[in-house]
């Protein structure tokens, strides 16, 4: 852990991208919806309810399974998912979660090194952080960087190995419940903000719960490091 006189800091902070540090859960399901409907499925709250903290490539499956195509490769809809998103990014149709791009810059300011770790291509995630005031993140990882997606720890062990940190002194940010496992997983401890549209993020050890990161500061994610059972 880093230390600043007396606050102990995490060794890095590790965000997820969809509904952490981007709002971007509305449009995902938005596409997502037009891309099954394309191929001849119906949308449904389950499919949605599956497709949330999934893959790129889970929720292609998803949605090919939901139109019950066996033509059509995972790849092929990954691909035009990612298009599709990348362009509705560049035109700018999503907002910053509440509070987050103020916590990234304090962490920044306080030294904290930062990482992505996203279900997402890395061309979206691009798109997500060119709209940031300045580039926070020193590593993104994004679906296309890993074999193993969420829940898998893959993504975040990746990132701190790529910062040269220990992940069990690491926080991860999260919002789903498959994202919570995947960076508990990983050894890191987790924040978890969960999101309104997805199943709820179980309680569990090494994990810390806030309703949104308004007004959070580097001071107070050290605290959580610790504050639950390990």
């Amino acid at each position: 852990m880093c230390h600043d006189g007396a606050m102990t800091l995490p060794a890095a902070v590790l965000f997820d991208n969809d509904g952490t540090l981007a709002d971007t859960e509305p449009m995902w399901l938005e596409i997502e919806g037009e891309v099954c409907r394309q191929i001849g499925g119906e949308h449904t709250a389950q499919v949605r309810a599956a497709t949330l903290g999934a893959s790129m490539e889970g929720t292609a499956e998803i949605l090919i399974r939901a139109a019950g195509r066996t033509d059509l490769s995972v790849a092929e809809i990954s691909e035009r998912l990612t298009v599709r998103a990348v362009e509705r990014l560049t035109e700018g149709g999503f907002e910053f979660m509440p509070g987050a791009v103020e916590l990234l810059a304090a962490l920044d300011e306080a030294g904290v090194p930062l990482g992505l770790v996203s279900a997402a291509d890395t061309r979206v995630l691009a798109a997500v952080t060119s709209r940031l005031p300045k580039a926070y993140f020193s590593v993104i990882v994004g679906n296309d960087s890993v074999s193993r997606g969420k829940p898998d720890p893959e993504g975040y062990l990746m990132a701190a190995d790529k910062l040269g940190v220990n992940p069990a002194e690491c926080l991860v940010i999260e919002d789903t419940a498959k994202g919570a496992r995947a960076g508990n997983a990983s050894g890191a401890w987790v924040l978890a903000v969960p999101n309104a549209e997805g199943a709820p993020v179980p309680e569990a050890p090494r994990r810390s719960f806030v309703d949104t990161l308004v007004g959070l500061t580097p001071a107070d994610l050290g605290a959580m490091l610790g504050s639950t059972d390990a």
